[in-house]
């Protein structure tokens, strides 16, 4: 509660519906909470189209051409985007055909030992190669934006 000039109390919320200007972050910030929080918008999809983004410009006193740079900026990140989950998925099916390869070969060449009965010199090649594994493993989970990172933000 805030004291008026009047000297009575005033809650904080009515002192900010008060409020008859804003400036431009919080005009951003104010209608982009509002959007996402008006339950009717929710329900249905709105669309806008670039002439209804020149008029809202317009009436904020934004640069039409700022609305065309953001458009564009905006498409170039949802490009980078689908392009860096596409390659975050093809790293991940390297790295599992890579593991896949490296249990059945292994699994053969035991085989191989076993029945070839001159001592166990699988292990020096499953050793070796679980390194080189290993080493894969460390480089696809630590690597930027990688899945410890990603979890390490978020927790």
């Amino acid at each position: 509660m805030w004291p008026t000039h009047a000297g009575t109390l005033v809650s904080m919320d009515r002192m900010q519906r008060r409020r008859s200007s804003y400036g431009r972050e919080e005009t951003a910030e104010i209608l982009d909470l509002a959007g996402r929080l008006d339950s009717s918008s929710a329900e249905r999809d709105v669309e806008l189209t670039r002439e209804d983004l020149y008029r809202i410009a317009d009436e904020l006193d934004i640069d039409p051409e700022a609305i065309d740079r953001a458009i564009t900026a905006r498409a170039k990140a949802m490009t980078k985007s689908a392009k860096d989950a596409k390659k975050s998925v093809r790293r991940r099916m390297r790295f599992f055909r890579h593991a896949l390869a490296y249990v059945v070969t292994i699994s053969v060449l035991f085989v191989i030992d076993v029945l070839g009965g001159d001592g166990w010199w699988f292990f020096y090649i499953a050793g070796i190669w679980g390194i080189v594994l290993a080493l894969h493993a460390m480089r696809f989970v630590t690597r930027r934006n990688g899945p410890l990172e990603r979890r390490l933000l978020e927790g």
